[in-house]
């Protein structure tokens, strides 16, 4: 059985029916973050709260599953996902560390 998934149902954003997401990290302020899939229009989409700000992580025409969550010692926050947005699955990671977050990078690529 997994972790619960946080209650938030913010602009139409739901958490996925089984509770898909990864497992919560605390970052060094102690803060508990949680990243998860949820359906948005007519795709899964990857979500990141602190349980006061909810980000969208994932905002393309695609679908995007499997979220995993890491913390550093520094307060950054790493999530990693796969996506379908070039026509196959590739895994995406992107670092966020206060009101800031860097471009998603590719850590796998197929052609």
């Amino acid at each position: 059985m997994g972790v619960p998934m946080p209650a938030i149902n913010e602009g139409g954003v739901t958490p996925h029916p089984l509770g898909v997401g990864g497992q919560p990290a605390t970052d060094a302020r102690g803060r508990v973050w949680w990243a998860w899939q949820g359906r948005r229009d007519r795709h899964f989409q990857i979500f990141l709260t602190d349980g006061t700000t909810t980000k969208t992580v994932t905002q393309s025409p695609a679908n995007h599953w499997t979220p995993a969550i890491a913390a550093d010692s520094k307060g950054h926050v790493y999530v990693a996902w796969d996506g379908y947005d070039r026509g196959d699955y590739d895994v995406f990671l992107q670092r966020f560390g206060g009101a800031q977050s860097e471009p998603a990078v590719p850590i796998t690529a197929t052609s």
